[in-house]
């Protein structure tokens, strides 16, 4: 870790979710296997470290290396914590020999995190007055992408609302401006009238086009992964009970 600590460091705001992140609403389809997760699997966080081309130098991998001498193309990454679901095993992960060697490519060895985690503002069954509203939750595509455009509806989405979008209070987002943070989440929100019992949907469009399924029954699996449908909350309008 001395020698580690040693190279230069370099900050990166990221945002880690789970393959598995609301895992449950797949499951309400029909069963499927894995932890049940809901919507919180998910967290940002600004990341301190060297970057992993850095550190496989002092090893004698050189950068742009995409093959080892014994045939290797591929770094693995395996946890300390073990998976029960596993039978005990560790959770592991790799990406390309190729981009862990790559001095440009934003792929750090870690050993500092200092970030914030939120969800959805609104919750299933949420009891409220009448009238305006605000929407708020987070938005992330993946790869390096922005989030081109936030929607927000309460009629099932018939009709929708362009959400404003920021990842720090009071500066607005550009997707592709140079100061944005490629690979952290996006916050936004939204005021909307919500006259009566309804469901209010979100979905987003990233900077490559990409749109969020409508339909969790579309891209049902037995793993209950990557669960990327529209988000829907059920919100009733009137009076609570508490």
């Amino acid at each position: 870790m001395r020698d580690i600590r040693m190279l230069r460091k370099y900050n990166i705001t990221a945002t880690l979710q789970c393959a598995g992140n609301r895992r449950t609403a797949m499951s309400n389809v029909r069963t499927v296997k894995g932890v049940g997760w809901d919507v919180s699997a998910i967290g940002n966080a600004v990341w301190s470290g060297a970057k992993l081309a850095d550190v496989l130098e002092l090893v004698g991998i050189p950068n742009l290396t995409s093959v080892t001498r014994s045939g290797g193309k591929h770094v693995e990454f395996v946890s300390i914590d073990k998976c029960k679901e596993e039978n005990g095993g560790p959770y592991k992960a790799s990406i390309p020999l190729s981009q862990a060697t790559n001095p440009e490519a934003d792929v750090l060895l870690a050993y500092e995190m200092n970030g914030e985690c939120v969800i959805c503002s609104l919750e299933d069954v949420n009891v409220m007055k009448p009238g305006k509203a605000k929407v708020s939750g987070y938005a992330v595509s993946g790869g390096g992408r922005g989030i081109e455009r936030v929607d927000i509806s309460v009629d099932g989405g018939k009709n929708w609302v362009e959400a404003s979008r920021y990842q720090k209070t009071g500066i607005p987002y550009i997707a592709d401006h140079m100061s944005s943070d490629k690979w952290a989440w996006v916050f936004f929100e939204v005021i909307i009238d919500i006259p009566h019992s309804t469901q209010i949907v979100a979905k987003a469009v990233d900077t490559a086009a990409n749109v969020q399924p409508e339909s969790v029954e579309t891209i049902w699996n037995l793993r209950g992964v990557l669960n990327t449908s529209w988000h829907r909350v059920q919100v009733r309008v009137g009076h609570s009970n508490m």
